[in-house]
């Protein structure tokens, strides 16, 4: 069995993705977005000590990774996300930053300079549609003489939820047809922790048809592991593990470099 180095592992994290829950208050008005297929499987909240543990783990290895409240939920919902913003910054020594993706639900000046004076880094608005990027606009102008860096998205909810069976194409068909040398290293970045505990993939595989563990039971060492042996079994000279590689919008939309141009 690999040894482990849990300081390399946590150093080669470019930033975690913890969702809360899967809550969502607009659940309704985007049913294109999975978060209603996920709610099914579980709709429980993830537990506090599996995010205040891996900050320690951050924080004892001297990770460069940032934090990001984010996946399939709205954030600001949650009563804890005060606390587990001060909590990280204020008494576990987290120095990197720390950001919360949200579609402003509950967010007014009140709820934003609590969110600051815990030591929020920087706000991610999703706008769905035009309406809601003008509410948007509005709020980042109240509040953009603050130390925290505000950015408006216009998210189209992309055909992610039938992405599964919508593709047929297989992995090895679409890497030889477009001569793939190197694309997407979302998963090798990124570690994204679901509210049931499981380690996926990355956010777009939101059937979490790849998982390396479970931290509700599982250690870093056998995560990271799994991880590792997941991007050993890659084609040589790609970044893709998975069918579900193949079928992602995310990476389809992207041009990718050809093995002819490096």
């Amino acid at each position: 069995m690999e040894f482990i180095n849990l300081k390399e592992s946590f150093g080669r994290c470019h930033r975690v993705y913890f969702e809360l829950s899967r809550k969502c208050p607009s659940i309704h008005e985007h049913p294109a977005c999975p978060i209603a297929e996920l709610k099914k499987e579980f709709d429980g909240f993830l537990d506090t000590d599996i995010i205040l543990d891996f900050v320690k783990q951050l924080v004892k290895y001297e990770s460069p990774c940032d934090i990001s409240f984010h996946i399939y939920n709205e954030p600001t919902i949650d009563c804890r996300l005060l606390y587990l913003i001060h909590k990280i910054k204020h008494h576990l020594g987290f120095k990197n930053k720390m950001a919360l993706r949200t579609s402003g639900w509950g967010l007014d000046k009140h709820v934003f300079k609590e969110l600051t004076d815990m030591g929020l880094d920087w706000i991610m608005l999703d706008a769905y549609n035009e309406k809601s990027y003008n509410e948007m606009r509005a709020v980042k102008n109240e509040f953009q003489k603050s130390d925290v860096a505000i950015q408006i998205k216009k998210l189209i909810l992309d055909n992610r939820l039938t992405m599964y069976q919508n593709r047929v194409r297989t992995l090895d068909d679409w890497v030889k047809d477009n001569d793939i040398e190197f694309y997407c290293i979302e998963a090798i970045k990124t570690f994204n922790v679901s509210a049931n505990g499981e380690v996926n993939l990355c956010e777009w595989d939101w059937r979490n048809t790849v998982i390396f563990g479970n931290l509700n039971k599982d250690s870093y060492e056998t995560v990271f592991r799994n991880k590792i042996e997941f991007f050993n079994k890659t084609k040589e000279g790609t970044r893709f593990g998975a069918e579900v590689c193949a079928k992602c919008e995310y990476l389809r939309g992207f041009k990718p470099t050809h093995k002819s141009s490096v």
